[in-house]
């Protein structure tokens, strides 16, 4: 992680000593380095609109709070959202509502009524039931909206956890154009107050090479050639989703940004020229990429015991904070941050929860433990804090934000009175 620096043994996130922070905020603690989200956002950028035609829209289902949507609202970068939640977050930061992008697999009246009410005005359109509901609420209100269609793109072998696929056949997610194709286009000409702009795929998540992405193009422009084909209709967009992976682990070889997308982008511009179509325009909705290693998760040590075969060593936390590992098996590196380059030992790092998928970590190599130790959990900025829950009822943690050698608490620490602040009897 570019956030991390040694000072003799003890270690410093964006320049803070973490013993520092543990003692002022307590664990278990986020912390993001601002200047680390800051500068991935401006590689992107560099990347990005070197190109003809492209548009960046963070995926704020990875991280998002009031002070990561004024972040984003700066940097004069999209959003997408996939719930009212998300929305409302986005639009109490600030952020201009046509600059989001509206996702989500089940939108109801009320998502897309509010959503036009407050000035969102494209949405990424996922099954027929919702195109329908999409023209009516359009033609109800007198407004006109830009949509994508989301099509499933049956890409095979995505090189990922099963659970983070999403260009496979039996995706949740997005319209069988194989089956629909007719209906739907047969359906928009009705549709006075919707202005169909082109398709949104997306493949996976934590992909570190963009082979599934291509073979994603391919399968994109058999749809957008039988549209011309037979409607005589050209797009102007496609967006390719995310999906951009990052190095959790030593063994983690991600593509650069700049290499994931050149040869998309020049797959998209040979397509294009093939079926006699200008060049569409082209956005991508990063996520993961802009702050999955932007962040840690400190933690206590708490009991030690022996186990088989290593020693379980367990944390004031776990699932509670990072749902990602029993969710897909996700894996993480741990670092002790007050002792170096001591002989290590393998333990397994388990959480305090009461459930048995509570192992966040089941051969982590560090200097021997004691109760009371912090250790950090790297690269863990994204949908870690998305999924915090509370499981055994847990508080939730606070999360700290550092920006040019300051820290300032970002979200407050849960507290008891706050898990029953909604109760009635």
């Amino acid at each position: 992680m570019n956030s991390l620096s040694w000072d003799n043994q003890h270690l410093k996130f964006a320049q803070i000593p973490i013993l520092d922070l543990v003692k002022k905020y307590q664990t278990p603690l986020f912390v993001y380095d601002q200047d680390e989200i800051l500068s991935r956002i401006s590689e992107l950028k560099n990347v990005c609109y070197a190109y003809e035609n492209m548009t960046i829209y963070y995926a704020s289902k990875a991280f998002l709070t009031l002070a990561m949507a004024q972040i984003i609202k700066d940097s004069e970068i999209g959003i997408d959202v996939a719930s009212r939640g998300e929305l409302f977050i986005a639009l109490k930061g600030h952020i201009d509502p046509i600059k989001i992008l509206y996702h989500g697999n089940n939108k109801s009246i009320e998502d897309i009524t509010y959503a036009i009410n407050q000035g969102v005005r494209k949405f990424v359109v996922d099954n027929i039931d919702e195109l329908i509901l999409i023209k009516d609420i359009s033609d109800d209100l007198a407004v006109d909206l830009s949509i994508l269609m989301r099509v499933i793109s049956k890409v095979s072998g995505i090189n990922t956890h099963k659970n983070i696929t999403t260009g496979h056949h039996r995706s949740k997610f997005g319209i069988d154009m194989d089956l629909d194709f007719d209906r739907v286009f047969t359906f928009l000409p009705t549709a006075k107050h919707i202005h169909f702009k082109g398709f949104h795929v997306h493949v996976g998540s934590q992909l570190l090479s963009n082979e599934s992405h291509l073979k994603a193009i391919d399968q994109l422009f058999v749809y957008i050639k039988k549209l011309k084909d037979m409607y005589d209709i050209t797009i102007e967009e496609i967006n390719m989703g995310g999906g951009f992976g990052i190095k959790y682990l030593e063994t983690d070889q991600p593509m650069t940004i700049k290499a994931f997308l050149d040869s998309m982008m020049q797959k998209i511009k040979i397509s294009a020229q093939t079926i006699q179509i200008p060049l569409p325009h082209v956005s991508i909705e990063p996520g993961r990429f802009i702050v999955g290693g932007t962040a840690i998760i400190l933690y206590t040590v708490g009991s030690i015991k022996q186990g088989s075969p290593y020693p379980i060593a367990a944390i004031n936390g776990g699932m509670t904070e990072n749902l990602r590992v029993a969710l897909y098996q996700a894996n993480y590196q741990a670092m002790l941050v007050d002792r170096k380059n001591q002989m290590e030992q393998s333990y397994t790092i388990v959480g305090q929860a009461c459930e048995s998928t509570d192992l966040m970590i089941e051969q982590a190599k560090l200097p021997k433990l004691q109760k009371g130790d912090t250790i950090a959990f790297l690269n863990a900025g994204a949908y870690e804090h998305s999924l915090v829950n509370n499981f055994n009822k847990t508080l939730k943690p606070a999360v700290v934000m550092i920006h040019q050698g300051i820290d300032r608490v970002i979200q407050r620490r849960e507290t008891y009175e706050d898990l029953i602040s909604r109760d009635d009897v």
